[in-house]
C-alpha cells in the first residue's frame, strides 16, 4: 500500500514471491492522481493476469478544479 500526493505519478508492480532467480513481473505502470475517477477509484486490467481497483481519497480534487 502506498500513497499518493500532490500531483506526482507514482510507479506500480505486481510480482510474484517466491522465484528461485527473481520476482516475476506481471505488470508495472505508472499511476497518476490525475488518473483516479471523479469518484475517486482507478481501475488497472491486463486480460487474463490483473482486474485491480485502486481507490484514492482526496484524488477527486484533481478533477473538480480546486
Amino acid at each position: 500500500m502506498t500513497g499518493i500526493g500532490g500531483e506526482k505519478c507514482k510507479r506500480c508492480g505486481i510480482y510474484e514471491q517466491g522465484s528461485l532467480v527473481s520476482d516475476k513481473e506481471f505488470d508495472v505502470w505508472e499511476v497518476c492522481p490525475t488518473d483516479f475517477s471523479a469518484s475517486q477509484v482507478y481501475r488497472h486490467f491486463k486480460e487474463k493476469e490483473i482486474n485491480a481497483t485502486f481507490v484514492c481519497h482526496g484524488c477527486a480534487k484533481f478533477h473538480s478544479g480546486e
